[in-house]
């Protein structure tokens, strides 16, 4: 699952942009929203490339749900600025002994990125910056019978746009569970 802050989509310099307000979400159409869920999408297409044992995979199929920006829960009457949360699912291939995720050199932002195995999450968290890739990450073995829990997850990713005059500013906050389908791909193999 990914917290995508719309700026990153709505503009190449992110920062030059204020919070992008809930009421901008809310008043779009079907056909807008649409739209906007193809921008995020192509921007994570973009931004983001899982590796599988060194082989570039495609981002699998992406669904998107309005998020309050400030608190990462769902949308509300009450929120004032807000996100996307993306959320892809799909198989590792079955060859694969490793996993790693490439920060696209096109990106506007770093990442900041804690993995996780079986819901035991990585101590060491990376920095990668646009055109870097995460140190590989072992996946469980292929079996015939998976373990009901075997599962590969990034539990937490930030992306932040890359800034030559000064710190870095968070303009994505990849939330709770990058659920790898996208970096893992749901690693339940059969």
């Amino acid at each position: 699952r990914v917290n995508v802050d719309p700026r990153l989509f709505l503009s190449t310099k992110p920062t030059s942009l204020p919070p992008v307000e809930a009421a901008w979400y809310r008043d779009q159409g079907p056909e807008q929203l649409k739209a906007t869920e193809k921008s995020a999408g192509d921007y994570l297409a973009m931004a983001l490339k899982p590796l599988f044992s060194g082989t570039s995979d495609p981002l699998p199929a992406i669904t998107f749900q309005a998020m309050d920006g400030a608190t990462n829960l769902p949308l509300t009457a009450e929120s004032k600025e807000v996100h996307l949360l993306a959320e892809m699912h799909g198989q590792a291939p079955v060859a694969a002994s490793e996993f790693a995720l490439v920060v696209g050199k096109e990106a506007n932002s770093s990442v900041i990125l804690i993995n996780s195995v079986d819901d035991k999450q990585e101590r060491r968290p990376q920095v990668l910056f646009p055109g870097e890739a995460s140190r590989p990450f072992p996946l469980p073995p292929a079996q015939a019978v998976p373990p009901p829990k075997v599962k590969l997850q990034v539990s937490q990713v930030e992306v932040q746009e890359v800034s030559r005059s000064g710190p870095l500013v968070m303009v994505l906050s990849l939330g709770a569970v990058f659920a790898l389908a996208l970096l893992g791909r749901k690693l339940m193999r059969r």
